[in-house]
């Protein structure tokens, strides 16, 4: 297996680090399809900042909604230290994330996050709530909203009134370039 290496992407860290330079909140949308190096850009990018990743749980025909919310309150207990706990609300959980995160630069990437949402008809509009009322009002925060199921995106965030005019960028990743490609497996193959 590769070392980890980080190559390409430069405009699209480009128009990141651009993006941080604004005096207010900024919502993010990356999406493109799985093993393009989604993560691993949000993670080049925020290698240096104070940065807290929540991962959905992959599909499974016995998975629950209240699973995705146990899941996402045990990466924010061991992220933040906090006890363990259990909420039945998305919107409890996102306030109690809002806390932890409220002052300085922070960069949060909500990670598979049609994973996440997609068994709880509440979780795009208590998203949508917490972006107005909480998350917007740290000028250094930046939320990233991450998936490779590209047309639950396109379907609930980029195209629905929901999130209208609120993302201030949207990244859509495909391949790295042949070139790029080479440099990253070229010494595996010598």
């Amino acid at each position: 297996m590769p070392d980890t290496v980080f190559l390409g992407r430069k405009a699209e860290i480009e128009e990141l680090q651009a993006l941080q330079e604004r005096k207010s909140a900024s919502l993010v949308v990356v999406q493109g399809r799985r093993r393009v190096g989604k993560s691993t850009l949000i993670e080049e990018f925020a290698k240096t900042q104070t940065f807290y990743e929540f991962i959905g749980l992959a599909p499974d025909k016995d998975m629950t909604a209240q699973m995705q919310r146990d899941e996402f309150a045990r990466q924010l207990s061991e992220q933040f230290g906090l006890p363990k706990f259990i909420m039945q609300d998305w919107g409890d959980l996102f306030t109690l994330l809002y806390k932890q995160v409220n002052k300085g630069r922070v960069i949060i990437l909500l990670d598979e996050i049609s994973w996440m949402g997609s068994l709880d008809p509440t979780f795009l509009g208590k998203l949508k709530t917490a972006w107005d009322t909480q998350f917007k009002r740290n000028a250094k925060l930046m939320l990233i909203l991450c998936g490779s199921v590209s047309s639950w995106i396109e379907k609930n965030i980029i195209s629905s009134t929901l999130f209208l005019g609120r993302p201030a960028l949207y990244l859509k990743l495909n391949e790295l370039s042949l070139t790029e490609s080479n440099q990253f497996w070229g010494k595996y193959y010598q």
